[in-house]
């Protein structure tokens, strides 16, 4: 009974992830309100008070959650763009904070419980692109599959994926054939709802299971936060500061390729560039959520990039946030009992990391899965130290 009244709250904290398409975003973000008040007062009905420990291992999320809200309430004022970063945020703080107690219970049921939620999603996104044949639903300016579009299909397949993986410590061949034949089965997916981004998110999953699984002396590299740090900034470092795409035909012909405009990089580019001139001149705050220069500039389009998007959204002080909430999660697993190798939690988090190059993904389901590494996290160092006081 108390598993079942734990997966009920995991779940509900899931479900703050599903935004439907269909629906706007004001009446989106008033039903995330209604859950994250629910959530709320489940947490103080079930634990009465709020714990400090937890308060200070989430603290980076909860500075990050003022640092986002002020940033839109200085440059937008008392506005609806303020409601949904209060909304948005609170949602990832409300992860951190449950996903931190949860696994401190059983990080084993946790993970079960986001497992078969992921599943349950993932389907239901598949059918309709199956029925649809990738077209989606209609009534929309792109293919929507009921929950979500085609992006949110990609990175729905590549957590579970990356779920799957980790509920697999060794390669088994059986466990090695389901894995590359749900890998096959994905991509296809990703094709027919015309996708790259998820083929490579999905590809990128896999590798890093297949090279790391055996090598622990790179795992743990891998899981060091100034390595997922070095990734994350030094890949945007080459990408958008250096003429290494312009100048490889590959990458470009690739990326033309995949487009559907004749644009180059599909209109990143120019993208980048205004991006790049809105964040210079604001750089400390940046201008709020959903900042929409690009759109206002081109009449389309975002930042095409998440590290862009951060800065531009809320400043260096939102960014050094941002990376304060990897390195607290990466610095507790790094020290936590490597018996415990969550190979695809690191996974995905990194194949995320690897796509926000490109997309704008650094959102709900990416903070999701950095709040269960930090739970599972936590809840590994708690207990290797009961096992060093108990011997």
């Amino acid at each position: 009974m108390k598993f079942k009244k734990d997966s009920i709250l995991i779940s509900l904290t899931f479900l703050m992830i599903i935004s439907s398409p269909y629906i706007q975003q004001t009446i989106n973000n008033s039903i995330k309100l209604i859950l994250e008040l629910i959530v709320l007062m489940i947490i103080l009905v079930v634990n009465s008070k709020i714990n400090i420990k937890a308060i200070f291992t989430i603290l980076p999320c909860i500075l990050f959650f003022f640092s986002t809200t002020y940033s839109t309430f200085r440059w937008s004022g008392i506005s609806s763009r303020l409601m949904n970063s209060i909304v948005t945020n609170l949602g990832y703080l409300l992860f951190f904070y449950v996903l931190y107690y949860q696994c401190k219970k059983n990080e084993n049921n946790v993970k079960k419980v986001v497992y078969e939620n992921v599943i349950f999603y993932t389907i239901i996104l598949d059918i309709f692109v199956l029925i649809t044949q990738g077209k989606g639903l209609g009534g929309l300016s792109e293919p929507v599959y009921l929950l979500g579009n085609k992006f949110m299909l990609s990175y729905f397949h590549m957590a579970l994926l990356a779920l799957m993986i980790n509920n697999c410590f060794e390669l088994k061949k059986e466990n090695k054939i389901g894995i590359i034949f749900y890998t096959i089965y994905s991509i296809l997916i990703c094709r027919i709802a015309d996708t790259m981004t998820g083929v490579l998110g999905l590809i990128f999953i896999l590798l890093y299971w297949l090279f790391l699984n055996k090598k622990l002396g790179f795992y743990k590299l891998s899981i060091k936060p100034i390595a997922v740090l070095s990734f994350f900034i030094g890949l945007n470092a080459i990408f958008l500061f250096s003429n290494v795409i312009i100048k490889n035909e590959i990458i470009s012909s690739f990326l033309m390729k995949y487009s559907h405009t004749d644009t180059l990089l599909s209109g990143r580019l120019p993208m980048y560039r205004i991006a790049i001139q809105s964040i210079s001149t604001n750089k400390v705050w940046g201008y709020g959520v959903n900042y929409d220069i690009v759109q206002q500039t081109l009449s389309f389009g975002n930042p095409q990039n998440g590290l862009l998007k951060i800065l531009l959204d809320y400043g260096v002080i939102g960014f050094i946030l941002f990376c304060g909430i990897l390195w607290k999660t990466f610095n507790l697993l790094s020290k936590a009992n490597l018996q415990n190798k969550d190979f695809g939690l690191v996974a995905f988090v990194y194949s995320m990391l690897f796509c926000s190059l490109i997309e704008i993904n650094l959102d709900s389901l990416f903070f999701f899965f950095i709040a269960l590494v930090l739970g599972c996290a936590n809840s590994y160092m708690e207990k290797g130290k009961k096992a060093i006081i108990g011997c």
